[in-house]
C-alpha cells in the first residue's frame, strides 16, 4: 500500500445490525415519549375541560341560589339545598329571617345596590374541587356595607364560603364535613380563652389578641370580678347566626375560685372573612360589641333573671357605654340600612302610635305624632297606678289601658283612652287581662276579660280562670267615666239573616253558644263549643272540646258543624276529627296527645278556608305546633309547610290576606306572617316577649302596616313590600305599642 493512501474500514454486517437496532429502539422510545406526552396533554386538556365545566355549573348554581335568596323566594330557595335535616333547617330559618347574608347584630349588610356578580367580584372567586369532581368549595367576594359612628353607610368586601355537592338534580348547597372545619383549638390570652375551629385559627389568633385588649379596657371601666375569665367559642354551627340575635347567650362556671363566663358567637367563616384591614376592623368591632354587651349585662346591670337581660339591650345607659367605647347597639333582625335609605313604597299610616313603657320613668304613656315625627308624653290623671298593658279598641277608636295595682289602694283600673280623653271603665281587685273587644254596632262594644282564682271546691286548690263580659255604650260616657253594663246576650245573624248565633254567659261568665231563629230565639245549644263562625247562610262551624276526666289529658277536640235544615232542625257533623289529623301526621310518637287549639277563618266573613292550630303534647310538655288548612267546601285539608312546628304559638289572628302567629321565647318573640293567597311566610323577631300575647298584632286601619316592638325602638313594617321603618325613642322596658286615631296636640313634648 502506498504512503498517503486513505484506508477505509468497512463495518461488519453484525455491527451494522446492532446500530440499526439501537436507532430503532431510540425511535421507538421517542415515539413512546411523544405519545405519552400527547396522551398526557390530551388527558390534561380533558381534565381541564371537565374542571372548567364543573366550575361553570357551580357558578351558575350559586348565582341562582343568591338571586333567589335576595329576591325573598323562600319556597324556591329550599330546592337548592342538599338534605341534612338540622343544617337544612338552619339555612331555611336564616333565609326566612333575612339573615342568610345580612348580619345586623354584627353591623354588616349585603349591599344589594351593587351587581353581586360584577367582574370585580367574580375575578376574586376561588374554586377548590374535590378529586372526584363531585364536591367543591366556593369562595366568593361579596359587597357589604356597615354603619360608621355617624350612622353613614361605608362599603367593604367580605369573602363568602360555600360548599356544593353534585347530586342527581344538579349542584346543591351542602353542609361542610368535619374535615372542612378541623378540630377546635384554644387561643388563651389574659382574661380570654378563645376556642376556634382550626380553619379560622389564623384570623382567630389576631382576634384573640385584640379582644383580650378590649376586655381589659371594659373591665377597667366597670366592676369585673378579680378572678374573672371569659371563654369565647367561635362556633361553626349555622344556628349560631340565629342565636346571636338573643341576648341570653351566657353561662357561668366556678372552679377553684375563678368565675368563667361562657359565650358563643359565629366563627368568621360563617360571618364572612375580611379581605382587607378595614374589613377586619369592622369584624373586630362586631365581636367586641357583643363581648362588651354581655359583660355589661353580667357585671354592670346584674339582672335578676334571664328574662330581664333583654330589657337592658338598647337602653340609654347601655347605648351610652357602648358608644363611649366606639361600639354600637346590635341592630335588630330585618333592619337593613340599604332598604331603609329608600322612601317608603306606600304612604305611612294616617294614624298615631300610643306606647306604654315600664322603665325608670314608668308608668308612662307616649304618643308618636306621625305628622310631626315626634314623641309626646301622655300624662295620666289616674295617679299611682302603673300601666300593665294596652289593648286596642276596634277600628282605631283608642286603646284600653289596664293600670295597677295602685300603690294607694292595691286595685286595678281599666281605662279607655280615646280622642284625648281618659275615661274609667271599671275597677277590680284582681288583675284583669283583656281577652277580646268586639263592636256590636257603631258606638256599642263588648269587652271580655278574664281573672285567675283558686278553686277550692275541687279539694285541690286548682288555679282557674273566671271570664266576665261587659257592655260599653259610648253615648253613655261623660268626660271622666264610661259606665259598663253586665253582658246578657249577643245575637249574630247568619249571612242571609235566616238564623242567628246566640252568645250568653253561664254562671262562671264562660260563653255559651246556641243556634237560633231570625228573631234570636234559641233552637239548640252547641255543646262544648268555642271559636264559632258562620260559613254560609245555614252552616256554622266551631271547635268542639269535650273535657277529659283526667286533668293531665287534653280535651277531645274536633272541627264540628251545625247545619240548619229546612224543617227547623239542626244536624251536628264532625268533618275533621283527631283521627283525621293523626292520619295527616305520620310518625307521631305513641305518647303524643293531639288537640285542636284554635280555628281561624279566612276571609273573616263567609270564609272559604279554615286554619286550625294543632298542638301536640308529649308527656306533660307541649312539643310541637302544626297549622292545618281546611277547605270546608271541598272537604280537603293539608298541613302547611314551614310553619313554626318546633315552636308552638301562643296567639294567632287573621288580618286581611295575612295570618299572624306569635311564637315566644324567654327573651324574644317572633311573628310568623303567612301570606295566604301567595302561600309565603315572612318572619319578624321582636325583643319584647309579650308584645302580642294579650293583644292582636297591631295593624294600621288600612291593613298595610303593623308594629313590632323592640327595646329602644318601634318598627313599622309593610309586609307586602317587606319594608321596615324604625322609630327610635330611647326608652327602656316598653311593653306595648298600638295604632290609634289622631287626636288633639295639646300635650307637652316627651323624649
Amino acid at each position: 500500500m502506498e504512503e498517503g493512501t486513505a484506508v477505509t474500514t468497512v463495518p461488519s454486517s453484525r455491527f451494522r445490525f446492532k446500530a440499526r437496532g439501537l436507532l430503532a429502539l431510540a425511535a421507538l422510545a421517542l415515539l413512546v415519549v411523544v405519545g405519552m406526552g400527547l396522551a398526557y396533554r390530551q388527558v390534561n386538556v380533558q381534565v381541564t375541560a371537565v374542571t372548567h365545566s364543573r366550575e361553570e355549573e357551580i357558578r351558575a348554581a350559586d348565582r341562582l341560589l343568591v338571586e333567589t335568596a335576595v329576591a325573598g323566594d323562600n319556597d324556591l330557595f329550599t330546592a337548592f339545598l342538599s338534605r341534612s335535616p338540622e343544617w337544612t333547617d338552619a339555612q331555611i330559618r336564616l333565609q326566612t329571617r333575612g339573615s342568610l347574608f345580612d348580619r345586623p347584630p354584627m353591623g354588616l349588610w349585603l349591599d344589594t345596590r351593587a351587581d353581586l356578580f360584577a367582574g370585580e367580584f367574580l375575578s376574586a372567586t376561588q374554586f377548590i374541587l374535590a378529586p372526584d369532581l363531585n364536591s367543591a368549595e366556593l369562595r366568593m367576594a361579596m359587597p357589604y356595607v356597615t354603619l360608621d359612628e355617624a350612622g353613614q353607610m361605608q362599603p367593604l368586601l367580605l369573602q363568602r364560603t360555600a360548599v356544593y355537592r353534585r347530586q342527581a338534580n344538579g349542584w346543591l348547597l351542602a353542609e361542610p364535613d368535619k374535615t372542612f372545619w378541623g378540630d377546635y383549638v384554644h387561643e388563651e390570652r389574659p382574661y380570654l380563652d378563645l376556642i376556634t375551629p382550626t380553619r379560622d385559627r389564623e384570623i382567630a389568633i389576631r382576634l384573640a389578641d385584640d379582644l383580650s385588649d378590649w376586655i381589659n379596657r371594659v373591665c377597667n371601666d366597670m366592676n369585673c370580678p378579680n378572678q374573672f375569665a371569659l371563654q369565647l367559642r367561635l362556633s361553626n354551627n349555622p344556628n349560631s347566626l340565629l342565636d346571636i340575635y338573643s341576648p341570653i347567650r351566657l353561662s357561668t362556671t366556678y372552679l377553684g375560685g375563678q368565675q368563667t363566663t361562657h359565650l358563643s358567637l359565629p366563627t368568621p367563616t360563617l360571618v364572612g372573612l375580611p379581605l382587607d384591614e378595614s374589613g377586619y376592623q369592622v369584624l373586630l368591632r362586631g365581636y367586641a360589641t357583643h363581648l362588651a354587651q354581655v359583660l355589661l349585662n353580667a357585671y354592670a346591670f346584674e339582672p335578676q333573671s334571664p328574662a330581664l337581660v333583654g330589657s337592658f339591650i338598647g337602653s340609654p345607659d347601655m347605648d351610652g357605654m357602648l358608644a363611649a367605647w366606639g361600639l354600637f347597639t346590635p341592630w335588630p333582625t330585618g333592619y337593613n340600612p340599604v332598604r331603609a335609605a329608600k322612601p317608603p313604597p306606600i304612604p305611612l299610616p294616617d294614624q298615631d302610635i300610643v306606647m306604654l313603657c315600664q322603665g325608670s320613668r314608668a308608668p308612662n304613656l307616649f304618643r308618636y305624632d306621625a305628622a310631626a315625627e315626634t314623641w309626646f308624653d301622655l300624662p295620666l290623671a289616674t295617679e299611682g297606678a302603673p300601666g300593665f298593658y294596652l289593648t286596642p279598641f276596634p277600628a282605631g277608636q283608642g286603646v284600653v289601658l289596664v293600670a295597677g295595682p295602685s300603690v294607694r289602694d292595691g286595685l286595678f283600673r281599666v281605662i279607655w283612652l280615646h280622642d284625648g280623653r281618659e275615661r274609667l271603665l271599671f275597677i277590680t281587685d284582681v288583675w284583669p287581662y283583656i281577652h277580646a273587644i268586639a263592636e256590636l254596632e257603631p258606638g256599642r262594644f263588648l269587652l271580655n276579660y278574664g281573672s285567675d282564682f283558686t278553686d277550692v271546691t275541687d279539694g285541690n286548690g286548682t288555679m282557674r280562670t273566671r271570664y266576665e263580659t261587659v257592655e260599653i255604650t259610648a253615648a253613655a260616657c261623660d268626660d271622666e267615666t264610661c259606665p259598663v253594663q253586665p253582658f246578657t246576650k249577643w245575637v249574630q245573624p247568619s249571612p242571609d239573616g235566616r238564623y242567628t248565633l246566640i252568645t250568653v254567659p253561664d254562671e262562671n261568665q264562660r260563653q255559651i253558644y246556641s243556634v237560633g231563629n231570625a228573631a234570636g230565639e234559641k233552637i239548640t245549644t252547641l255543646e262544648h263549643a268555642y271559636n264559632p263562625v258562620w260559613l254560609d247562610g245555614r252552616t256554622l262551624a266551631y271547635v268542639q272540646s269535650i273535657p277529659s276526666n283526667d286533668l293531665n289529658e287534653p280535651a277531645e277536640t274536633s272541627l264540628t258543624t251545625a247545619v240548619m235544615s229546612e224543617d227547623g232542625t239542626v244536624q251536628i257533623e264532625h268533618p275533621l276529627t283527631i283521627d283525621h289529623i293523626r292520619a295527616a301526621l305520620p310518625g307521631l310518637p305513641s305518647n303524643s296527645r293531639v288537640y285542636i287549639a284554635t280555628m281561624t277563618p279566612y276571609p273573616a266573613t263567609q270564609p272559604e278556608q279554615l286554619f286550625l292550630s294543632i298542638f301536640d303534647w308529649q308527656g306533660n310538655m307541649l312539643q310541637r305546633g302544626y297549622l292545618l288548612q281546611y277547605d270546608w267546601q271541598k272537604h280537603e285539608w293539608a298541613i302547611l309547610d314551614n310553619a313554626p312546628a318546633n315552636h308552638p304559638w301562643w296567639a294567632i289572628q287573621q288580618h286581611g290576606r295575612y295570618l299572624a302567629l306569635a311564637v315566644y321565647g324567654i327573651s324574644e318573640s317572633e311573628v310568623y306572617l303567612y301570606d295566604i293567597p301567595n302561600q309565603r311566610w315572612q318572619v319578624y323577631t321582636g325583643g319584647n316577649p309579650g308584645f302580642i300575647f294579650d293583644n292582636p298584632l297591631p295593624w294600621s286601619d288600612d291593613g298595610r302596616w303593623f308594629i313590632v316592638l323592640e327595646s329602644g325602638l318601634v318598627r313599622l313594617i309593610a309586609p307586602e313590600y317587606e319594608y321596615q321603618k324604625l322609630l327610635f325613642h330611647g326608652l327602656d322596658n316598653c311593653v306595648a305599642a298600638l295604632f290609634v286615631d289622631r287626636a288633639r296636640r295639646d300635650v307637652d313634648p316627651g323624649p
